[in-house]
């Protein structure tokens, strides 16, 4: 972690900072005497025991720097727990140092980087009762009372960080930065996407525990990962990233096994459908926290998750299509996205007579427009031995099937795309090419919130 203003500079203390000046602090008791360790006696090595306690992912000892003349002026530790989503923060100004608001800079430089990059998060903060200079600077910050206890004479303080909204700059969360071994989770195709694309970017080399779909996904993905055998071999991670779909209950008994044992966990959500019910088969009433990369995710999960942590991460995908999108080929052909049935009954529930309804219209919009044919786009779970798909190929005679990997190539071949439900219309659009749903009509549907997408 290396934050800093106009005044001051917060880095990671290591061995070399540890100067007499700072041992000196330590030891005067009177100055000390709101301190648990105020009778302890400090030296070079006790000192150098205590940093080596930080492990630089959940908790932090970082050395304040006056910027002015580079003087070394004090600490601060901050420890996180990602799992209750709070931040623990303590200080030590060193007694020559003191009255010159260097707690007070430094606690607002804290928290403005707390804000920014761990929304809904809950910073504490506590010091003695009788220690009045360093209740005025916390006050001041906007910090409430949480407790005041009159036994052991601490009063803690607590301030809860603003949720993200649509207007905030998408970024990567410092947190995958800090952890030193990640593991990428995912069974559902939408959440192994994202994942995939969000490991092209940090350049990684995580680890992976994959079933379904998600399995081919990342093979095809041409990335440097290596694979766990099981779920008891996350225990030695710092963070694990997971998917989330409806299809099987993969991930969500991934994540209740990382809420055991109280490893860290991402949730990258996928889409925008059946947020609910994705999660309700947790232990929890719902993950701590999440990550989405666009603004309508943003809102939604907003509002379905109000106690979450929610990050905003670049679409890396759509960036990546954007700059492989070549629009100097005119193609004539129309591509059809396919989705295997769904199981959960709604108004927009994929069954196959609906398949076979998009096929048909699909085919009239080939005739009435003068294009060149139709491509089907399998989804990632679906194959060719499936018995929807062999339906439809002797329903429709001549139905041409693409056998590209990735979306781009389809995307390439073709100046028209249609489909239902899928995430790949969203990803159409946004790339600029021409896109049709067969659900838009339905007001409740997402693509009747994308202008960009058209009614088939």
């Amino acid at each position: 972690m290396f934050i800093k203003s106009n005044l001051i500079q917060l880095s990671p203390v290591d061995e070399t900072s540890i100067n007499d000046n700072w041992i000196k602090t330590l030891n005067d008791h009177e100055y000390m005497k709101f301190s648990k360790n105020k009778l302890q006696f400090w030296s070079h090595g006790s000192q150098l025991n205590y940093l080596n306690q930080f492990d630089q992912f959940k908790s932090w000892c970082l050395k304040i720097t006056n910027l002015e003349d580079e003087s070394f002026v004090g600490t601060t530790t901050i420890y996180f727990d990602y799992l209750i989503g709070t931040v623990n923060l303590g200080f030590l100004i060193f007694k020559e140092f003191k009255g010159r608001n260097f707690a007070s800079e430094t606690l607002k430089l804290i928290c403005n980087y707390i804000s920014e990059n761990f929304p809904n998060f809950r910073i504490e903060i506590g010091t003695h009762t009788s220690n009045l200079a360093m209740i005025k600077v916390i006050e001041k910050e906007g910090f409430r009372i949480n407790e005041c206890n009159s036994e052991d004479h601490v009063i803690k303080y607590y301030k809860i960080t603003e949720s993200l909204n649509e207007l905030t700059i998408p970024r990567i969360p410092p947190i995958l930065a800090w952890a030193k071994k990640i593991c990428l989770v995912a069974n559902d195709a939408g959440g192994a996407e994202k994942l995939k694309w969000l490991l092209k970017s940090i350049q990684s080399q995580p680890a992976t525990l994959l079933e379904g779909p998600a399995v081919k996904i990342f093979e095809k993905s041409g990335l440097d990962y290596y694979k766990l055998e099981t779920k008891e071999q996350l225990s030695f991670f710092d963070l694990v990233l997971a998917g989330s779909g409806w299809m099987s209950n993969f991930e969500n008994s991934i994540i209740n096994f990382c809420t055991q044992r109280k490893i860290p966990n991402i949730v990258v959500l996928d889409h925008w459908v059946n947020y609910k019910v994705r999660f309700q088969t947790l232990e929890i009433s719902s993950p701590k926290l999440l990550a989405v990369d666009n603004s309508m995710a943003l809102s939604l999960a907003n509002q379905t998750f109000k106690n979450s942590t929610i990050w905003r991460l670049p679409d890396f995908q759509i960036m990546q299509y954007k700059e492989w999108i070549d629009g100097s080929l005119n193609r004539k052909k129309i591509l059809v996205i396919l989705e295997p049935d769904s199981k959960i009954k709604n108004a927009n529930q994929i069954r196959q007579e609906v398949i076979f309804d998009l096929i048909k219209k699909t085919l009239i919009l080939n005739t009435a427009r003068n294009f060149d044919g139709l491509v089907i786009r399998l989804h990632p779970s679906q194959s060719h031995q499936d018995k929807e798909i062999i339906n439809l190929k002797q329903h429709f005679k001549g139905l041409v099937f693409s056998v590209n990997s990735e979306l781009i190539d389809d995307l390439n071949i073709c100046s028209l795309v249609v489909g239902l439900n899928s995430y790949a219309l969203y990803i159409a659009a946004m790339c600029g090419k021409e896109t049709k749903s067969y659900f838009k009509s339905n007001t409740e549907h997402w693509t009747s919130s994308i202008s960009e997408i058209g009614n088939l």
